[in-house]
C-alpha cells in the first residue's frame, strides 16, 4: 500500500484511481503484487488518453519539449520536488499594513 500512496505521490484521487483500477485489474482474493500495477496504470492511461491527447494540442512547443525531457529521464524525482515545493509564498495582510 505504501507504493502505491507513493507512485501517487499522496494524491488522493489518485490514490484512488489506481486502487480503482487495480480493483478492476485483478481478481477476487487475489493478493495485489507489484507486477500487477503496471495492468492497472495501463488502464488509467487508456480512460485518460481523450484528455492527454487535447492537452497536447493546446500546449506549446517549447512546453511539449519539455514534458518529453521529463519523462526520458523518468521525472519522479523532479515531479515529487514540485508538488512539495509551493508555487508562492502569500503574505499576511498586516505585512503590508504600514500605518
Amino acid at each position: 500500500m505504501d507504493h502505491i500512496f507513493e507512485i501517487c505521490i499522496n494524491v488522493a484521487g489518485d490514490i484512488q484511481q489506481l486502487c480503482s483500477a487495480l480493483w478492476d485489474t485483478t481478481s477476487y482474493g487475489d493478493h495485489i503484487l507489484e507486477e500487477q500495477i503496471p495492468s492497472a496504470l495501463e488502464q488509467i492511461f487508456a480512460h485518460e488518453s481523450k484528455g492527454y491527447e487535447t492537452t497536447l494540442k493546446i500546449i506549446s512547443g517549447q512546453q511539449l519539449k519539455f514534458l518529453t525531457g521529463l519523462a526520458r529521464i523518468g521525472g519522479g524525482g523532479f515531479i515529487h520536488d514540485l508538488h512539495e515545493r509551493p508555487a508562492f509564498t502569500l503574505r499576511s495582510p498586516k505585512a503590508h499594513d504600514h500605518r
